[in-house]
């Protein structure tokens, strides 16, 4: 428990809080909310739902760590799902149906 004097403080943090996931285990493949939606429409506590940057689209690096742009992914200013070998985006319909035969290859093994 928190201590008396900071506890409703973190009671009405606790209430606010939003944490996106998806099932994984369920559904390998990322939803499009993930993968491929630029932007989202986030449910706020007061139930009004503004559209805002997704933030699990993508990180954006800065600065670009040494350990990464002397490498060949130092090319790439943001991470990236499955790249497309010519433009460096990612490619959202071949990273659907790799990771969708992944799961399939590894759910048939006996």
């Amino acid at each position: 428990m928190y201590p008396i004097e900071n506890r409703q403080v973190w009671q009405d943090k606790a209430n606010t809080l939003r944490a996106p996931y998806w099932d994984w285990a369920k559904t390998a493949v990322p939803p499009d909310e993930v993968i491929s939606k630029q932007t989202l429409c986030i449910e706020t506590p007061d139930g009004i739902s503004p559209e805002f940057p997704n933030p699990l689209l993508f990180y954006k690096f800065n600065p670009m760590p040494k350990s990464i742009s002397e490498t060949e992914w130092g090319k790439f200013p943001t991470t990236v799902r499955h790249p497309d070998k010519v433009t460096g985006a990612t490619d959202v319909e071949c990273l659907r149906r790799y990771v969708g035969f992944v799961r399939l290859a590894t759910c048939c093994v006996v």
